[in-house]
C-alpha cells in the first residue's frame, strides 16, 4: 500500500495528463445544494489495498454525504482498517455493515447500494483508487443532464503501484438516449458507474437474471452481476453517458474479482485471423445469446409488476424490447449452419434484413454492427478462405472468486 500524501501526489499527476481540459462549469456550492453522492462500497479480504481507496475518497474536492461499506466476512483486518480510518481520517460519515452470511460480490454491492442515502450513488471497488474530482465531475453532469440515469467513466489501468498500464476504453464520450445502450453487449464495470438512487431503492434487484444470462459462469445459479442488471435498468428508464474522461485507477494485482484477463491484451492481426474471429461462431451460441436476451425480457417484466407506476411501462418496453433482440438472435442461427453453399448464405442475409432483423437496438434489432459481419461472413469469409468453425470463447465469472 502506498502511503497517504505519495498516492495523491501521484493521482494528481495521472489526473492533469487525463481530463484534457473537460470541465463542468457548474459551481461546487450549487451542486452540494442541488444533489449529495453516497458512496457504496462492498469488501471483502481488502487489507492489502483499501487504505489507498480509503484515502483517494478523502481527497476528492467534493465530499461525499456518506460511506456505506458492507463486509462480507473478511477474516482478515479489512474492517479493522475501516474502523479506525472511519474514527481517525474520515471527513464524512461511515457506516459500516458486516454481513451474517456470506452473499458474494453482487449482492453485497446492491446491499450497499440499498442502504445509501444520497441522490446519486457510486459503486467502490476496495482495491482501486479514485482521482480527486471524480465525485465533482459526476455529480455535474447529472446536474446537467436531468433524464440522465446513469455515468459510467474512464480509467487507467495500472499495476499494483499505480503505474500506468493502458487506458480500460478508447471510446470517444457517448450519450445513450433511453433504451438505445445495450448492456449485454457493451458490459460497464461497476467501479466507473455512478447513478441515480432509485435504481437500487426503487427496483427489485433480486429477481434480476441469472449471472449466465451475462456470461458463462462457474457457479449455477448466481444471479447477474451487479453492475451489469444496474445498467440495464438504467438504460431502460433512462439516459446513459459513457464518458471517455479518466476518473480512477483501476489496479490489477492478481486477486481481482472481475480483473483484464490476457486474452484482452492480445492483438490479432492480419486479415485471415480477423475473418476467423468473425467465423469463430457456432448455431448453439445463437441459442445462448437468444436466451440472455429472453431471461433479461422476463426479469424486467416480472420487475414492472412489482414498481410504481411511474417505472412500470419503460421497463415493459425495455422487456419487449429484449424479446425481440432474442427473436433477431434466434432468426439469425439459419445464416450460420454448417455447410451452406454462398446462394444459401445470401438468401439468408437478404431474409434476415427484410424482417429487420439489423434495425437499431432500441427497436429491438441487431444494429448494423451485425448488418456488416454477416455480409462478410456470408460473402468472404469461408468461401473465399475455406476457414473451419471454431470454437468460441465466453467471457467467464466466478462468483466465489470475488471483491466482496
Amino acid at each position: 500500500m502506498l502511503g497517504g500524501e505519495a498516492t495523491l501526489a501521484l493521482l494528481s499527476a495521472i489526473y492533469s495528463d487525463s481530463m484534457n481540459g473537460l470541465w463542468p462549469t457548474s459551481h461546487l456550492k450549487m451542486m452540494e445544494k442541488k444533489m449529495q453522492i453516497s458512496i457504496a462500497m462492498a469488501t471483502f479480504n481488502g487489507e492489502a489495498y483499501i487504505g489507498d481507496q480509503l484515502d483517494s475518497l478523502a481527497n476528492q474536492t467534493l465530499l461525499p454525504k456518506e460511506l456505506i461499506v458492507c463486509d462480507d466476512g473478511s477474516v482478515d483486518r479489512t474492517q479493522e482498517i475501516v474502523e479506525q480510518w472511519s474514527k481517525t481520517a474520515a471527513p464524512f460519515p461511515v457506516h459500516i455493515y458486516r454481513n451474517e452470511k456470506r452473499l458474494g460480490f453482487a449482492d453485497n454491492f446492491l446491499q450497499a447500494a440499498s442502504l445509501c442515502n444520497g441522490d446519486l450513488i457510486a459503486f467502490c471497488d476496495q482495491d482501486d483508487v479514485w482521482l480527486p474530482e471524480k465525485l465533482q465531475y459526476c455529480l455535474a453532469l447529472f446536474i446537467d443532464e436531468p433524464d440522465l440515469m446513469l455515468l459510467s467513466h474512464n480509467t487507467w489501468v495500472t499495476d499494483e503501484k499505480l503505474s500506468r498500464i493502458k487506458l480500460l476504453s478508447s471510446r470517444k464520450t457517448c450519450i445513450y438516449e433511453r433504451g438505445n445502450f445495450q448492456p449485454l453487449a457493451n458490459p460497464l464495470m461497476g467501479f466507473t458507474q455512478v447513478f441515480r438512487k432509485e435504481l437500487a431503492h426503487d427496483i427489485p434487484w433480486n429477481t434480476r437474471p441469472r449471472a449466465e444470462a451475462y456470461v458463462q459462469s462457474k457457479t449455477p445459479g448466481c444471479l447477474m452481476p451487479h453492475d451489469c442488471w444496474i445498467a440495464i435498468v438504467a438504460s431502460s428508464l433512462g439516459k446513459v453517458v459513457v464518458s471517455d474522461t479518466v476518473l480512477a485507477c483501476y489496479r490489477q494485482h492478481g486477486k481481482n474479482a472481475v480483473g483484464l484477463g490476457q486474452k484482452s491484451r492480445v492483438k490479432i492481426q492480419g486479415i485471415r485471423n480477423r475473418l476467423q474471429r468473425i467465423t469463430s461462431i457456432q448455431v448453439n451460441n445463437y441459442h445462448e445469446f437468444q436466451g440472455r436476451y429472453q431471461e433479461c425480457a422476463n426479469s424486467l417484466e416480472s420487475v414492472s409488476r412489482q414498481v410504481a407506476s411511474v417505472h412500470a411501462p419503460r421497463l415493459l418496453e425495455a422487456a419487449e424490447t429484449y424479446r425481440k433482440i432474442a427473436v433477431a438472435f434466434g432468426a439469425r442461427e439459419a445464416l450460420y449452419e454448417k455447410n451452406l453453399s454462398l446462394w444459401q448464405k445470401v438468401q439468408r442475409l437478404s431474409k434476415l434484413a427484410i424482417q429487420c432483423t439489423y434495425r437499431q437496438p432500441h427497436g429491438g434489432g441487431l444494429g448494423l454492427k451485425y448488418f456488416f459481419k454477416d455480409l462478410v461472413y456470408a460473402t468472404m469469409a469461408e468461401t473465399m478462405l475455406g476457414l473451419e468453425h471454431l470454437p468460441s470463447q465466453s467471457p467467464s465469472f466466478d462468483a466465489k472468486n470475488s471483491r466482496s
